[in-house]
């Protein structure tokens, strides 16, 4: 009797606990890899090419024989490079969305091949984000200089006029408390950048989600095999960004919690989505992934509100009362400045 495989056992398990209100704590870490980490463009090249003396590069770098067994270890030049067409005609030539049976047989060969596409899909969407950051690196960079060069300008004048020092001892007061001021605003300003890159991408999480469990919801419609499992890649893919975005707004906000996502419900989607193509022919399997994802799209939608609630009870607060106390001093020293240049014509 065949024996079951480790994913058969853990979802047997995951039935036998699983309820509405628990799917975040139902499927454990994944089983073969660990979490994906950023990647430079040479470890991609790597990834996409190098096989040697049957062992694969993977995810984190290091190698693994095969996929499993001494039949399968030929395969790994498939593993390495067989694009995502590729992959769709392999599902659909083994039959592995209509069967049950295949898709247990070779549900271990899919889970290499969608890891070894995953990560290659995830340094795609690493350089989006990194190139998304370098322009508006760009644009912070520009506003920053234009705002230093209208300092020095300002600064310049009034020293024309005063000779370079202060002419009450109320203008070198106000002076001070506007620069203390100015660098309060600063550093809540640096905050408020943080919160809203994190906040855009759990906005960029959500949607993603939302979009895959609508492909995923779609696919239980789907008859001919061929839709199914392109639907099945079209939802592996925004899964994946989702949850790389989500990875990217917890490295945006390192010392917040944020709610409504755990580490063990990530581990849950990427494990779904790992087994996604041959858990389809399993209504089980199916119907309990439907769960995780339904549970994971909600909470990242149920993340992103409570960002943006909390960034305007706490830190939009602050900034703006920081921000109206610089521009008070600001009037304030700068119609005194006028007074006493007044006088000084006179």
């Amino acid at each position: 009797q065949q024996q079951p495989s480790q994913h058969q056992y853990t979802q047997q398990m995951n039935s036998e606990i699983l309820t509405l209100n628990e799917i975040d704590a139902t499927t454990p870490p994944p089983i073969h890899q660990p979490p994906l980490q950023p990647l430079n463009a040479t470890a991609a090249t790597t990834a996409t090419s190098k096989v040697n003396k049957g062992t694969l590069l993977r995810g984190n770098g290091a190698t693994t024989n095969g996929v499993g067994g001494a039949a399968r270890q030929a395969n790994n030049s498939i593993v390495a490079n067989t694009p995502t067409q590729d992959l769709a005609n392999l599902a659909t030539n083994l039959g592995v969305v209509g069967d049950a049976n295949k898709a247990s047989t070779h549900e271990d060969f899919f889970a290499s091949l969608s890891e070894s596409a995953l990560y290659l899909t995830s340094i795609r969407y690493y350089t989006e984000i990194l190139e998304h950051t370098k322009v508006r690196l760009k644009t912070l960079t520009e506003s920053y200089n234009e705002l230093n060069e209208l300092y020095v300008h300002h600064d310049g004048i009034i020293a024309f006029i005063s000779g370079g020092t202060y002419m009450t001892r109320l203008e070198e007061s106000l002076d001070s408390q506007l620069e203390a001021a100015r660098d309060v605003r600063d550093k809540l300003g640096s905050a408020l950048e943080q919160w809203r890159i994190c906040g855009t991408l759990l906005r960029t999480s959500a949607t993603s989600a939302t979009q895959a469990l609508q492909q995923w919801q779609q696919l239980a419609k789907a008859i001919d095999p061929k839709h199914k499992i392109q639907l099945a890649l079209e939802c592996r893919a925004a899964l994946q960004a989702a949850l790389i975005s989500v990875e990217c707004a917890q490295l945006a906000l390192p010392h917040v919690e944020i709610k409504h996502i755990s580490n063990r419900q990530l581990l849950a989607v990427k494990h779904c989505n790992t087994y996604m193509i041959t858990d389809i022919a399993n209504l089980a399997r199916y119907q309990h992934t439907s769960k995780v994802f339904t549970s994971f799209e909600s909470n990242t939608s149920k993340a992103s509100m409570w960002l943006y609630e909390m960034f305007n009870k706490t830190l939009r607060h602050d900034f703006d009362k920081a921000e109206e106390t610089v521009r008070h001093l600001a009037k304030t020293l700068r119609d005194h400045r006028e007074e006493i240049f007044t006088a000084a014509r006179k």
